[in-house]
């Protein structure tokens, strides 16, 4: 991958701010789930619905691409 992809990448694009609310919102999710930082990877990784995130938010869901 050459730097100007990695430059391009939306992680390189957000700015200190978004990144810090992003995982604010990361870490409350965890909780609210009860998962594990590697469960909750592996269950958006693999698309999976789980009964626990039902508390999530609308805006929480699509910040992390879970689906409803």
């Amino acid at each position: 991958m050459s730097l100007d992809n990695t430059k391009n990448s939306i992680a390189a694009r957000m700015t200190k701010e978004q990144k810090e609310r992003k995982e604010a919102m990361f870490k409350t999710i965890l909780k609210k789930t009860g998962m594990s930082y590697s469960e909750f990877l592996m269950m958006v990784k693999h698309n999976f619905v789980a009964k626990n995130l039902d508390s999530l938010t609308a805006e929480e869901r699509k910040l992390f691409n879970v689906k409803a």
